[in-house]
């Protein structure tokens, strides 16, 4: 369990200076290593107990709350590809 701790200590570490600007612009594709799950996002919080990233996916508008992640920085036309793409079915 502490090794689980400090791997999301040690992730958010290092997206922290990734993630600061969520808000201004940027596109994320967000892969979840565990269940293999990707996720598109604009904006992304740091979670209650702030081990872990909060965001809302915008292909199912639902919250989603990650302690280990991969994240991509999209250019617009990507992100907006990805998300239309994947809710026409």
């Amino acid at each position: 369990m502490k090794s689980l701790r400090l791997s999301a200590v040690m992730a958010m570490a290092c997206l922290s200076p990734l993630l600061q600007g969520c808000g201004s612009g940027h596109y994320y594709e967000i892969t979840d290593p565990k269940s293999g799950d990707t996720y598109y996002t604009r904006s992304v919080d740091h979670a209650e107990n702030n081990s872990a990233i909060s965001f809302v996916d915008a292909k199912t508008g639902k919250r989603v709350t990650l302690d280990r992640m991969d994240v991509h920085v999209l250019s617009e036309k990507d992100y907006g590809a990805a998300v239309n793409h994947s809710t026409r079915g």
